[in-house]
């Protein structure tokens, strides 16, 4: 890593209140890069939060006329956090309402966890880049296209979500799946275990608090989400995927951070030395989903990233974090950025979904030697999605 990301790192640092200021005091030309690394990783918004925490001497290099931008930045995104806090509200509502058993995935469910863990910035999940809304509904992909159609028309799907017009100012992801593997045959054990009635009792029995903006005064509204111990494996998955498909970006990493500082805080702050043993069988539990679907080495390197980047304790991680594998990934992400928009690396070829299925190629085939085989399945998952869609033949080998 090169000093001005170890600086990057620093000031992630400050902004979630593991440390009280830099190292050094950046110069004006650094702190250009420290804005334009901060955006290329969709994470500017806390990052200005991080910013208030600084001392005055330490912003004196800090342009008034890169602040202004920061500062519009972030008011853009606390905003449009507001709008997509409502619109989730009103959403399950809607949804609840016509008899659909549904929960929030990832999101503003995340982000509110932003919230609990920062005592001094209660809303700092606020300022977390926001994306879509990301909702699972219960009752298989039959079922819930067919709602889909019926309210909306013909509407755009991939194997796991359709995207659907539910919001003019908000793009929505109905799932019936709540995700996928492009290796098969983990897939298909993947999901099988995602359609066992004790997953779906995780995926809705969680609950979030999300300040909710009404045309009177502000208001918190709990909403369905996941378990924490659901997402410990969920969010992981949905790192490991992007890995390998487009890439990973910081937001990313920071939301796992986040996830298990609360996990933690949860079962080891609390009455502390009676509830280790407890935590470390929970720990155990969702490593041997990780094991049991291939992912250890990708979890090594996740578990020194959160050591590294974000100072993260030992104990608090699932096993031991693996240095190597974790400057490499972290290296992949740092030159990616968020989804990967930012690697020039990717030569675009063709228009369309075809430069799409082209960029995707071309990226995993840059994790060949360290991950072949997720890698070399890629082709094969994107043929078989390919004529999945258009024969709707599900291949009982394969789901």
């Amino acid at each position: 890593m090169t000093k001005i990301y170890n600086l990057f790192f620093e000031l992630i640092q400050v902004t979630i209140g593991r440390r009280n200021s830099l190292s050094r005091v950046p110069s004006s030309e650094e702190w250009n890069m420290l804005y334009n690394i901060s955006v290329k990783q969709a994470v500017a918004g806390v990052c200005f939060c991080g910013l208030q925490r600084l001392p005055a001497n330490q912003l004196s290099e800090l342009p008034k006329r890169l602040m202004m931008q920061w500062l519009a930045l972030a008011e853009g995104i606390r905003q449009r956090n507001v709008l997509m806090n409502n619109r989730c509200v009103e959403l399950l509502r809607m949804m609840n309402n016509e008899g659909l058993r549904c929960a929030i995935l990832k999101g503003q469910g995340v982000a509110a966890l932003y919230n609990s863990i920062d005592s001094e910035w209660p809303q700092l999940g606020l300022y977390r880049q926001s994306g879509d809304i990301d909702v699972w509904v219960d009752g298989g992909m039959d079922s819930v296209l067919n709602w889909c159609r019926k309210n909306y028309g013909d509407v755009d799907f991939d194997y796991i979500n359709a995207h659907v017009p539910v919001c003019q100012d908000v793009e929505v992801e109905v799932h019936w799946r709540v995700g996928a593997m492009t290796n098969l045959f983990r897939n298909k054990r993947l999901q099988r275990w995602l359609e066992s009635d004790k997953t779906k009792a995780m995926i809705l029995g969680g609950k979030s608090v999300l300040k909710s903006f009404g045309t009177v005064q502000p208001s918190e509204t709990t909403i369905t989400v996941p378990t924490l111990e659901f997402n410990a494996f969920y969010l992981m998955l949905h790192c490991y995927h992007h890995m390998f498909e487009s890439g990973l970006g910081l937001r990313q990493l920071m939301d796992y951070y986040f996830l298990l500082m609360a996990r933690s805080r949860l079962n080891l702050d609390i009455n502390k030395n009676e509830n280790r043993d407890n935590f470390q069988k929970l720990n155990h539990s969702v490593y041997k989903l990780f094991k049991e679907f291939g992912m250890t080495r990708f979890v090594g390197a996740m578990m020194w990233i959160m050591q590294e980047v974000f100072g993260l304790e030992r104990e608090r991680l699932f096993c031991e974090p693996d240095e190597k594998e974790g400057r490499y990934i972290l290296a992949e992400v740092m030159v990616g950025g968020n989804f990967g928009h930012h690697d020039e690396r990717i030569k675009r070829v063709g228009k369309g979904k075809w430069q799409s299925v082209f960029a995707t190629l071309q990226h995993a085939m840059h994790l060949l030697k360290r991950y072949p085989s997720e890698a070399l399945w890629m082709p094969v998952w994107m043929a078989y999605h390919f004529i999945w869609k258009r024969t709707l033949n599900k291949f009982s080998i394969f789901n």
